[in-house]
């Protein structure tokens, strides 16, 4: 059997020794290839590494593992959550099939899951898991409201509350805030409603998704128009308007 190549992720160094110890046991089946002491580190190494199977924290500062991964893009690997917090809802992680370790890890726990990774198809369905996961942690834990956006100067964390609107300009989305200039965003509409599922947000028009906090009006007409609270004017296409005025 060929070894997995293992990567850690984790803003805590005692619980990357503590991993790095139980991943001792099962070595013949696992070989660690790096650990990164948070989220930024982590990222790198994701992608120069590019390893078949990752530990990742769910609960690091400034990015949380699923910011994380949102921002990576699809990876070629296996990933296991790892947290310290139950209130990360098992439920979701059991609907979405996907695997998780509770710290401290259970040494007969973790030899389950290394079981499951060898025995499951390496990229079966993965990105279509991890959607899945996210829109349940979302509904279940209203403190997940942050995106990560990546800029050419840096990474932005956004609160979807302070977004008033995205905007599809091609395979890209503007982000309009409620203050401040414009972002542009390297994914499709429809991967950003994916995104902000269940966090307020309706899909007005092929072209418009906008936050119901932020609309002051609903001009009548063929076709009719959003007014915005920031003055700006978003049409509005026929069959959504039932969509829109089954959220009040």
């Amino acid at each position: 059997m060929e070894r997995l190549r293992a990567l850690i992720i984790d803003d805590e160094a005692g619980s990357i020794k503590a991993l790095e110890w139980e991943l001792k046991l099962v070595e013949d089946q696992v070989e660690l290839v790096g650990s990164a002491n948070g989220p930024e580190e982590g990222l790198r190494l994701l992608k120069e590494m590019k390893p078949d199977l990752v530990f990742l924290d769910i609960e690091m500062p400034g990015m949380n593992g699923f910011e994380l991964l949102e921002y990576a893009g699809p990876i070629d690997g296996q990933v296991i959550f790892t947290t310290a917090y139950d209130k990360f809802a098992v439920r979701a992680f059991e609907v979405s099939a996907l695997d998780y370790l509770l710290k401290p890890v259970d040494e007969a726990e973790l030899a389950r899951v290394i079981d499951k990774v060898h025995s499951t198809q390496r990229h079966e369905h993965f990105q279509k898991k991890l959607e899945f996961l996210l829109r349940e942690m979302r509904r279940r834990d209203p403190d997940l409201r942050t995106i990560v956006v990546p800029t050419a100067e840096s990474l932005e964390f956004i609160s979807v509350d302070t977004i008033s609107r995205f905007e599809a300009e091609s395979n890209y989305t503007r982000i309009h805030l409620t203050e401040g200039r414009p972002l542009l965003m390297s994914k499709t509409l429809k991967l950003v409603e994916e995104m902000v599922d269940g966090m307020g947000f309706c899909r007005v028009h092929n072209s418009h998704l906008v936050n119901v906090r932020c609309i002051k009006r609903l001009l009548r007409g063929d076709p009719g128009c959003v007014v915005m609270q920031d003055g700006s004017t978003v049409p509005l296409a026929r069959g959504r308007k039932s969509d829109l005025l089954d959220r009040f």
